[in-house]
Parts: structure tokens; sequence; C-alpha cells
């Protein structure tokens, strides 16, 4: 038994030691931008049920309004994180280069191409994140929200280097391509700006070469706001949230509904669902007015924490109900809450749940 807990211990402190050590590397090394002070912010229109369309112009409204924001140097959206749990690559090569089906050319005239990770942008992107243009332009903002311009890309010096080591790469033409080359290469888009090196993983010794294409070119619907202050930031992350609300008000992730209605379903007990409400006092009100018609027990889901938008419990109590506890001494799950009011033949009981899944 001795033995086994001094193996273990052993283990423990390999592996902090182990943790230490890229800790140490990774706040050494410089990843070619800038995160330092950065409000990022992350929204996806899915869960409103907006189309492509509807988001383009839902997400052009927010980057105008963030950027207009007090202290605000710049703002932009962007459809990852650089250094973030999501990330994507795919094969770039010169236009109008058709290599043989199965062949490996060696050389970039011959159609040589080369892994590259890419994001959709906006046209401040560079600005927010600390990236120097080099050469060229950024996009305009139409291209950033636009589906019918040109098509057009930004890449790295480093992609640069291997796709023209000979010449300059402002004003050629790339297009995307299947790895095993069984497909057709995507249409070409014109190299309309160059910009410096990043590396996007820890354990990149050297950048590998990226591709920027504008945000309407390379559309997601789950997309992040990156925005950076011209000085402090007293105040700023709650100007964002603010912001967001005003444009984009029920982007709220439901989490939780299909689960409840399917064990409700599984108890034999009648369910009507009522759908995202609104992070605002009224409206939450009027929900909750409508939904207790007719019903002995109502669960909601967020909105019952403590922060600026959480209106469940004020809107319950201008609806009469008292409550019965707010908060558990369990993580995760604190801020459950439970009401009750009378009414006609019993009472009326309200729980409401933690907008975390981890809590419910």
């Amino acid at each position: 038994l001795v033995a086994a807990q001094v193996a273990l211990s052993l283990c423990l402190l390999i592996a902090a030691g182990l943790f230490l050590r890229m800790a140490l590397v990774a706040a050494n090394t410089d990843f070619g931008f800038r995160a330092d002070d950065t409000v990022l912010a992350e929204l996806d229109s899915r869960l409103g049920g907006l189309d492509q369309a509807q988001s383009l112009g839902v997400y052009a409204q927010i980057e105008e309004r963030l950027a207009a924001l007090p202290g605000v140097q710049s703002a932009s959206i962007g459809a990852i994180v650089p250094m973030g749990m999501i990330s994507m690559s795919r094969s770039i090569q010169r236009a109008g280069v058709n290599p043989p089906p199965g062949s490996k050319p060696s050389t970039p005239e011959a159609g040589q191409a080369f892994g590259a990770p890419w994001n959709a942008i906006g046209a401040s992107y560079f600005d927010a994140m600390g990236v120097s243009v080099l050469q060229g332009r950024t996009f305009t903002q139409a291209e950033s929200f636009g589906t019918g311009a040109p098509l057009v890309a930004i890449i790295d010096e480093t992609l640069a280097r291997k796709l023209w080591p000979d010449g300059s790469a402002l004003g050629q033409r790339i297009q995307w391509v299947a790895d095993d080359g069984a497909k057709e290469p995507g249409p070409p888009m014109e190299v309309v700006g160059l910009v410096s090196a990043t590396r996007n993983g820890l354990f990149e010794r050297e950048p590998r070469g990226a591709v920027y294409v504008p945000f309407g070119q390379g559309f997601k619907s789950n997309v992040f706001f990156h925005v950076r202050p011209a000085g402090p930031t007293d105040g700023l992350e709650a100007s964002v949230r603010r912001e967001l609300r005003a444009a984009a008000p029920g982007q709220l992730r439901d989490s939780h509904s299909d689960f409840l209605v399917a064990e409700l379903d599984r108890l034999n007990l009648p369910v009507r669902p009522l759908g995202i409400v609104r992070d605002d006092l009224d409206s939450l009100a009027a929900s909750l007015r409508s939904g207790l018609e007719g019903a002995d027990v109502l669960l909601c889901c967020g909105g019952v924490s403590m922060g600026e938008a959480d209106f469940l419990a004020p809107a319950l109590a201008r609806l009469g109900f008292a409550t019965l506890f707010h908060g558990v001494a369990i993580q995760p799950g604190k801020p459950l809450l439970v009401a009750h009011r009378a009414a006609a033949g019993g009472a009326q009981l309200v729980f409401g749940l933690p907008g975390n899944p981890a809590s419910v």
C-alpha cells in the first residue's frame, strides 16, 4: 500500500511539473496575436431560429454597435478563437493548377497543396487581434457580411512564401482543394492582403500558414466577437452584454427542454413547452403569466442567478408568488429557486432551474 501511494505521488508530481513547464512555455511564447485585455463574446444565431441571411444582418449590427462603444478601439467577428477548442483547417493551392488525381506534386507551380488553418472574419479582425497587415488591404464591410461579392482572401506571410517562394502573393489567386484530390477544387479567390504569421497551437514550433476569408464567404452560425479596448476595461464587459441583448434578443442556449419534456412524458404528465424568452423583466413576466394559465407546475431554466439579467425572482414576485427558497448549498446547482402562490383549487408551484446543464 505504501509503495502504491509513493508511486501515485510521483505520478502526480511529474504531471504537475509537466503542466507547470507547459504553462511557462505558453507564457513566454509569441503566438503572433494579442489577447490581453480583449473581451470575447460568443453567440449562436441558430438558437434564435435565424437563417443565414438574417444572421448576417444581426451580426453586422452587433459588430457595428460594439465598435461604437465608448473606449473601444476595434471590434470584429470571427468564426473561431485562436488557440481555442475548435479549429478549422483545409488544403490550399494556387488557383488554375489541377494535377491529375493520385499525383503528388512537389512544387507550388505543379499544384502542391498546403494544409492551413483558416478563419472567417470581419473587416477589423486584425486590428482587434493585434495582427499586422503587411501588404494590401483588409476586407470591406460589404465583403464581410455580403454573399454576392467577388471571392477574396487574405493569407499570412508564411503561406505566401510557401505558395510563391520567388514572387509576391498579392493579387494572385488561390483555391481550396480536397486532400485526396477526389473532388473538384473550389472557386478561385483573389489574395487582397498579406498579414503577419500567427501560431494556432501550443506545440507549433513554426507558424503553418493561415487563410482568412470574409465572414459572409465562410459563414458559421456560432461566432465570436473580439472587442479590443482603447484603454481601461472597467465596465466594458457589462456594456458588451447590454449591446448583445439589444441587438440579438433571445439568444439563450436551450440546454434542458428536450430532456425535461422526455422525462415528464415518461411519467405520463401533460407538458406544454413555452420556448425561449427574452432577458427582459416585462417579457418574462408576460410569458410566465401566459404559461401559468391552467398549469399546476411551471419549470423555468435560467435567469435564477444574481446577474443583472436574471429576472425570474422579481418576475414571480410581480405575479404574487412567494419564494420558498432561493439557493441551495451544492455546486453546481446553487441558484435553484422554488416559489408558490395560492390558486383556484390549490396552489401553483414554480421551479427555477439553473441554465447550466450540469446543474440539472
